[in-house]
């Protein structure tokens, strides 16, 4: 008789569903973008199980199988828990409902039973195979441009003996943008004239003169993960993180726009009063689609050219709302513009997020796993950042000997 373990994944090996065990927790796509994150199981009872599958640009795999439990025929059963993250069509993305009907059309059920809690979509069944009777039980989640498809596979009679381990190892798993640590020399930055004091100004961004009623000022830094945006204009003050070796800066932009890694990026960060007056009485999701609107009447406005409109609502790992949405010009007039790519979400009257474009050397799905990432990073702060004493931790973080003030 052959093992319980080739028996409970026969089906789910030839859907290539399965796949090497990450380290730490931790397990991503190749292209570095998002990854998963989540508490390992008790590994006393669960060994991580490495499959062979190959890498995919569009999936990854996380599996575990069980120790072993005797049951009351006297058989060693090895249920198994595992991971499977999608890259959903972008950009007009996957409902949770289509998300979870295209993958249990892969290994049928009988009499599923479905329950949504937490945002997650739970679909319990039976499946015969092997000879033995199968429980599946399966949690379904859409993030961002994520879906997560999280499997416990069992024989109906240990099945009891493991669903509060998989409960608790689901109710851990969260997406993260990850930001690989790249060892490079990045450039010192400029001295400020005024006090000589190296300041959190580089060439990347100039300092931006105050729109509108918002103060103060936005500076970049450069950190070892790449860039750190500090938005100190006004509430709500936010730290945004973009991954990348090199920076430059658009001299004179009026706005926050800059190239990273020569992918064109903008900041975002738009007062609610502008575009939605009732904001403060609306939920989050319906001032994102409002700041869309307004952005799509300005664009056309300002080119005089028709543009189409699409629009995908995600949300983050913590479950925060954003809207993905671009806009594409229906022709092509002789100054050429490009599809532009956004990704926004709301805090406290302000519509925060990045804005990308198409172009020839940056392709859509790139500019929109650059705007995601980024937006996904941001913290938010009760008061201005303390500028001087970021860059003075950073500068220990990085060996570099600090410089005070000078006469």
């Amino acid at each position: 008789m052959p093992s319980l373990a080739s028996i409970v994944l026969c089906p789910l090996v030839a859907l290539g569903l399965l796949a090497a065990p990450p380290i730490k927790g931790h397990q991503g796509f190749p292209d570095g973008t998002l990854e998963a994150v989540y508490v390992t199981p008790d590994p006393g009872a669960w060994l991580p199980e490495d499959l062979g599958m190959p890498p995919h640009p569009d999936r990854f795999n996380v599996a575990f199988q069980h120790t072993g439990i005797r049951d009351t025929r006297g058989v060693d059963v090895k249920p198994m828990m595992a991971i499977t993250a999608w890259k959903l069509p972008a950009p007009n993305g996957i409902s949770l409902e289509d998300f979870s009907a295209y993958l249990l059309r892969q290994v049928p059920m009988k009499n599923p039973k479905r329950e949504i809690r937490d945002g997650r979509l739970y679909v319990t069944g039976t499946a015969e195979y092997g000879g033995y009777t199968h429980i599946l039980r399966r949690a379904f989640v859409v993030k961002g441009r994520i879906g997560l498809d999280l499997l416990c596979d069992s024989t109906d009679t240990v099945f009891d003996k493991v669903r509060e381990d998989f409960e608790k190892w689901v109710s851990t798993v969260a997406l993260e943008p990850r930001i690989v640590p790249v060892d490079v020399q990045l450039p010192e930055p400029p001295k400020e004239k005024g006090n000589r004091v190296v300041t959190a100004y580089t060439h990347t961004l100039e300092k931006q003169k105050p729109g509108g009623k918002l103060e103060g000022d936005v500076v970049a830094m450069y950190v070892k993960d790449g860039m750190a945006i500090y938005w100190n204009r006004s509430k709500p003050y936010f730290k945004i993180m973009v991954e990348g070796r090199t920076f430059e800066g658009f001299s004179g932009s009026p706005h926050m726009a800059f190239t990273a890694d020569g992918a064109f990026l903008q900041l975002v960060c738009a007062d609610a009063d502008e575009f939605c007056p009732d904001h403060a009485s609306q939920n989050p999701e319906r001032v994102l689609l409002a700041h869309r609107d307004w952005e799509f009447r300005y664009l056309e406005e300002t080119t005089g050219v028709p543009f189409q409109l699409r629009s995908w609502a995600g949300t983050l790992a913590d479950g925060t709302p954003i809207l993905y949405w671009d806009v594409t010009p229906e022709k092509t007039p002789a100054k050429d513009l490009p599809r532009h790519v956004f990704c926004t979400r709301y805090k406290d009257g302000v519509v925060i997020g990045l804005n990308s474009v198409e172009e020839k050397a940056t392709t859509l799905a790139r500019a929109m796993d650059l705007v995601y990432a980024g937006t996904a990073t941001i913290q938010f702060s009760g008061q201005a950042f303390d500028l001087g004493k970021i860059q003075e931790q950073e500068r220990k973080h990085a060996g570099a000997p600090a410089q005070g003030k000078s006469d």
